[in-house]
């Protein structure tokens, strides 16, 4: 048996303590939960008014040319895959929920979608709007119009990171 020499032993913590160093536990990312039923609730009231007026005046009113489930789902996707490229997100998550009392402790943000039927019964992404309300102390509640889902992903990022961003 060989004895260990002091240069092995150091070369031996060294390893360990280099080891342990760079396994750091990742941080928790900032959960924003999106409300669907919330979400749901302006285009299912536009859309049943829109088809009450176009049996009333069909010459005058189109109906909604998608459910308003569709409808939701289009400006969710849209918005998603903006916050999933957006360098200014990473650290956050997207999760939908069926309505905030479904939302658990672990949520950081509620998220609500105002997804807007033109006149010509069809999905304005661009018209709908958005809000997020904080389920963290200190922070503040943020609106503002969908416009362009990219840049609105980085406002919303930049809001719930505390990175600035439009506080209304």
């Amino acid at each position: 048996m060989t004895q260990a020499t002091p240069y092995r032993i150091f070369a031996a913590v060294a390893i360990l303590v280099v080891g342990c160093a760079s396994v750091r536990p990742k941080p928790k990312p900032i959960l924003i939960g999106i409300d669907e039923q919330f979400s749901l609730e302006i285009p299912t009231s536009a859309c049943a008014f829109k088809s009450a007026q176009a049996k009333l005046t069909p010459q005058f009113v189109v109906p909604c040319l998608e459910t308003p489930a569709a409808m939701l789902q289009e400006v969710q996707d849209a918005f998603r895959s903006a916050f999933a490229e957006n360098p200014a997100c990473q650290g956050g998550a997207l999760k939908t929920y069926e309505n905030a009392s479904a939302m658990t402790d672990a949520v950081d943000w509620r998220m609500k979608l105002s997804v807007r039927v033109q006149d010509d019964g069809s999905l304005s992404i661009a018209n709908s709007s958005w809000e997020i309300d904080p389920h963290v102390e200190g922070a503040q509640s943020a609106n503002g119009v969908l416009g362009d889902p990219y840049q609105t992903a980085a406002q919303v990022c930049a809001v719930v990171q505390g990175r600035g961003g439009t506080v209304q």
